[in-house]
């Protein structure tokens, strides 16, 4: 099985949302496959099932850039974050 975009977005939304672990698009696709493996019955949902995600969403923000909040381009320091109004 694999997942095409649209799917792997989607799983990246339902992890964070349901987990708060935001994933990169390499942990949207094992998400994306895992839910499609239980639909097609190659898995047992009431079974135990292992999936590793080590990725940081972070990293390909631009995949789900259109599904999160307000994004901010800071500087990396204090006073970035300051200037941003990100800090009280």
């Amino acid at each position: 099985d694999y997942a095409d975009d649209d799917e792997i977005r989607e799983a990246i939304t339902l992890l964070a949302g349901t987990t708060g672990v935001f994933a990169e698009t390499a942990g949207g696709v094992t998400v994306a496959v895992l839910k499609k493996l239980v639909a097609g019955g190659k898995l047992d949902p009431e079974r135990e099932t292992v999936v590793f995600n080590t990725g940081e969403g972070l990293k390909t923000l631009d995949a789900v850039a259109d599904r999160v909040g307000p994004t901010h381009r800071i500087k990396p320091s204090l006073r970035g974050a300051r200037d941003a109004g990100l800090l009280g």
